[in-house]
């Protein structure tokens, strides 16, 4: 869904492929620059914009589930099968979160 949003042109920026277009635009597959930020704060960046760049908020075009499945696809370019952490502040893979709750239970 985050692909293809009626409401805003992402790629126009960022590109199809997450390689930006424009001058300054976030490059989706660098791993090392999306892993700065956590799930949250890439929800805040597309709803309320980033401050001192032409990155624009879309809260006013997009619901907050939209907006969540563009954080699901942006990371699909460098961060595909990775979760954040919280307990160890990290990105790690999906499938060490599933075994270690298997584990300990």
């Amino acid at each position: 869904m985050g692909e293809a949003n009626p409401d805003v042109n992402c790629s126009s920026c960022h590109g199809k492929d997450g390689k930006p277009v424009k001058a300054g635009a976030t490059d989706f597959r660098n791993g090392e620059r999306m892993k700065l930020y956590s799930d949250s704060a890439w929800f805040w960046r597309i709803s309320e914009g980033v401050p001192d760049t032409r990155m624009k908020g879309w809260k006013s075009k997009l619901s907050e589930e939209d907006i969540w499945k563009l954080v699901l696809f942006e990371r699909t370019f460098a961060l595909s099968g990775k979760v954040w952490n919280e307990e160890k502040k990290q990105w790690v893979d999906a499938g060490t979160i599933a075994v270690a709750s298997t584990e300990t239970q």
